[in-house]
């Protein structure tokens, strides 16, 4: 793993350091994992209701939940083929 030494602490070899990253970056990366999966449980439920209108509130339900995980497999094969950028880490502290 590489970080960043922008304080220039004085470290050495054998070292145990503190490790930041960048607030923002893990934010949007965590919005674009687990934003589409909710949306696609919301958009099954609801083309489910359209498509079959006599299916129970059981049956909507489960193809809100076969389109949240279809949607979460997805989302996992895109990031897995185009995967996002790694951020910087950056040296707090030297801990030890």
């Amino acid at each position: 793993m590489n970080a960043e030494n922008i304080k220039a602490l004085p470290l050495e070899i054998g070292q145990t350091v503190e490790l930041i990253r960048p607030e923002a970056p893990i934010v949007k990366q965590s919005i674009i994992a687990l934003l589409p999966p909710v949306l696609g449980f919301i958009l099954g439920y609801f083309l489910t209701r359209q498509f079959f209108p006599n299916v129970s509130e059981a049956a909507a339900v489960f193809g809100g939940v076969v389109k949240l995980f279809l949607t979460a497999f997805i989302v996992y094969k895109l990031r897995k083929y185009f995967p996002v950028k790694e951020y910087m880490r950056y040296v707090e502290r030297v801990i030890v």
